[in-house]
């Protein structure tokens, strides 16, 4: 079985869980970790099941203007926030209208400050919302994951990460195992 690990990142928060939910993969599939502005419709076509996440971003995905916004932010000196280098060219939300077909199953999580959902928002329930509405089925809930005020995962973030990796490719298995 294979695994593409889909994410968009703007302080690195986002990709560092992104390579650890796929370490959690890799005791059961095969699996690619790719930028959301770098991956091709063809990598997402030998996949068997897509995991994909991103930075929440006033209550959902990011936008061009919450990009400019943070690569401003960057440029604070005081404030500690480094944009990943080369920075993101597109988002997932540009990648979720592009993307035509999909494998079946798929699982999506997102980045968040850490303070009640309510005030935040999840960018994975948006992540999954669309490709659902591609005809994918999500094998587990959409799962946030905090950072501090806005970036750098919280204490213990990297290995729920990796365990919940784990837990997404034995529910892909197991619905893989039924059909």
């Amino acid at each position: 079985m294979k695994a593409l690990v889909i994410y968009e990142s703007m302080f690195g928060s986002t990709h560092e869980l992104a390579d650890a939910i796929a370490d959690g993969l890799r005791d059961s599939c095969e699996v690619d970790v790719i930028r959301a502005d770098e991956v091709q419709q063809v990598e997402v076509d030998t996949a068997d099941l897509l995991v994909v996440g991103g930075p929440t971003h006033a209550h959902s995905l990011s936008t061009e203007a919450s990009r400019r916004e943070a690569a401003r932010m960057s440029t604070d000196p005081g404030g500690g926030l480094h944009l990943e280098d080369p920075s993101m060219t597109e988002g997932l939300r540009g990648w979720l209208d592009d993307v035509t077909t999909l494998p079946t199953q798929i699982a999506a999580f997102d980045t968040r400050s850490d303070m009640p959902r309510l005030l935040t928002g999840a960018a994975s329930k948006r992540i999954e919302r669309e490709l659902r509405h591609k005809g994918a089925v999500a094998v587990v809930p959409a799962e946030s994951f905090l950072v501090e005020k806005y970036a750098g995962l919280k204490a213990g973030e990297l290995e729920r990460g990796r365990a919940w990796g784990r837990t997404v490719a034995e529910k892909m298995l197991a619905t893989a195992a039924s059909e």
